[in-house]
């Protein structure tokens, strides 16, 4: 049985009680079950505030069923059952709303919240192909829900290219990009090579991908050489 549909059954147990005080309804006093669900939304919005979280949505899973009392003053006071559980994004929460009369627990009401956090991350507008560079045509800043694990900033995606296939509307990680090789396989390249202090150069084409000082094959007409990354474009021959 599921946490969620655990904390339901709970409530429909709980809440199907009904007290009662006197002969005459003119004895007794309704706390509806709106107003009960209420107080268990603003203990949630009041803990996700103190926690700096600004984007947010709580809605109760199930409103509670009314409550019957003597006439008299009463107090409603909410207590977070486990406040830790609140943080983790997207799921469910127990917010217990106690009735209190004279500092004194009349009732206790459990009431299952659905919390779901937003935070800003970086998405694919569409698909975007591998090795295609991240530009602001193809991704976009969007609200997602915080237990999910992506980058913040547009930032972030500056001089970076897509390691793999990303789909339309994916979140952005580390992993799912790289950044721009100084050196494309299969485009020209630079080639130099020092010998006795002169400097020779010549172009060749590389025939892999390659960062700085990665060591790469190149191709100089039909032999293919081992070279050094020492710049954009350009190898130098080891």
């Amino acid at each position: 049985m599921s946490i969620l549909l655990f904390l339901i059954l709970v409530t429909r147990f709980i809440g199907a009680e009904e007290t009662s005080f006197g002969n005459s309804d003119s004895y007794r006093i309704t706390i509806s079950g709106n107003e009960i669900a209420n107080v268990a939304v603003e203990a949630a919005k009041s803990q996700l505030l103190s926690l700096d979280f600004e984007l947010f949505t709580v809605t109760p899973i199930r409103i509670p069923l009314s409550i019957q009392l003597s006439k008299g003053d009463y107090e409603l006071k909410s207590e977070i059952s486990n406040p830790t559980h609140i943080t983790r994004g997207t799921g469910a929460t127990l917010i217990w709303v106690k009735i209190m009369s004279e500092d004194k627990v009349v009732k206790s009401i459990p009431v299952p919240l659905k919390v779901r956090i937003l935070v800003p991350m970086v998405v694919a507008k569409n698909r975007i192909k591998k090795h295609e560079i991240l530009t602001s045509q193809n991704v976009c800043i969007k609200l997602c829900d915080v237990n999910l694990k992506g980058i913040n900033t547009l930032d972030c995606t500056l001089e970076k290219r897509a390691r793999k296939i990303i789909g339309k509307g994916h979140i952005i990680t580390l992993s799912k990009m790289e950044s721009i090789p100084l050196v494309t396989a299969k485009k020209q390249v630079k080639v130099v090579y020092n010998y006795n202090n002169v400097i020779i150069s010549t172009t060749g084409v590389s025939n892999e991908d390659g960062w700085l000082n990665d060591l790469i094959k190149i191709q100089i007409l039909s032999k293919v050489i081992d070279t050094k990354v020492v710049g954009t474009n350009c190898v130098a021959i080891i």
